[in-house]
């Protein structure tokens, strides 16, 4: 896996076939250095809420592995999430690596403002954003810290 400004892009090589299998081996982590310092609680009852939704929709084929959503946690912050599967992998397959990287979050992300968890087929990232930094923005613009 390979990050830049412009995302994360996923590189896979093996000797062995790997193309619709499921792989959880752990993979990469980012998270940004800052917490959430007000309402922890509140922020992790709405992620929980957000990831929930999300990989319900990153399961339905329909939409090819992705979900994205948010949420506003005041009139100033937004949080963002984004859980990606890559397209090889049927739906069970999906569900299956997005609970074990959902199921991890809180052991790696907890409290974080934003947050990565790249599995070799999955990727589930959070980030909180105020609305000011959010201004030179086009609209429908995912953020992913």
């Amino acid at each position: 896996m390979h990050s830049n400004d412009s995302g994360i892009h996923l590189y896979r090589y093996s000797n062995k076939g790997f193309i619709g299998k499921l792989d959880t081996r752990p993979g990469i982590l980012y998270r940004n250095g800052d917490n959430v310092t007000i309402e922890t609680e509140r922020f992790n009852e709405e992620l929980g809420k957000l990831m929930e939704k999300i990989g319900s929709q990153a399961v339905e084929p329909r939409n090819e592995g992705l979900g994205k959503g948010q949420t506003k946690l005041s009139p100033f912050v937004t949080l963002y999430a984004l859980a990606q599967c890559t397209r090889d992998l049927s739906a069970l397959s999906c569900a299956q690596c997005l609970s074990i990287a959902v199921g991890n979050f809180p052991n790696f992300c907890n409290n974080r403002k934003g947050c990565r968890v790249c599995i070799a087929v999955v990727i589930l990232a959070t980030s909180s954003i105020q609305s000011s930094s959010l201004s030179a923005l086009p609209k429908g613009f995912l953020i992913l810290r």
